[in-house]
């Protein structure tokens, strides 16, 4: 037999612990990028739902509820900035195995770093490498450490 805690918030998280199955599953979950990007949106459309009420109850400052919203926002517009970027990717390696397929040469180094999508993904980036995935199965293919 478990013993309830008496705190609500104890008793918050251990329900929440329960309902997520654990630290260790979660960590294993792969979660698309279109999940997160809902999730995003969902959690701003609450948001916009409840923030007006608690700023004008006084117990969220208007200022901290925009700037809750801001970064949310911004973390919205990174994950769909990412998603383009994937689809670029994936469109390129696309041309480039249909290119090969009637003699032509897949896509050169040279030619993939100069790609709109790479180049903005080295700029925002400075420290990656990029390796020519037309030479690899997997698009984002990552070797273990």
């Amino acid at each position: 037999m478990t013993a309830t805690p008496r705190d609500p918030a104890q008793a918050a998280v251990a329900g929440a612990a329960a309902l997520a199955g654990g630290e260790a599953d979660r960590a294993k979950q792969k979660i698309s990028l279109e999940a997160q990007v809902a999730e995003i949106e969902r959690e701003l459309r609450a948001r916009a739902h409840v923030y007006p009420r608690l700023v004008e109850n006084g117990r969220l400052k208007k200022e901290t509820a925009a700037r809750h919203v801001a970064h949310l926002e911004a973390a919205l517009a990174t994950l769909n900035w990412i998603g383009g970027l994937r689809d670029q990717l994936y469109d390129l390696k696309r041309k480039s195995a249909a290119s090969a397929v009637v003699g032509n040469a897949a896509l050169s180094d040279a030619e993939l770093l100069t790609h709109p999508a790479v180049v903005a993904v080295l700029a925002a980036f400075p420290e990656a490498t990029v390796t020519n995935p037309f030479h690899t199965p997997d698009l984002f293919h990552q070797e273990d450490a």
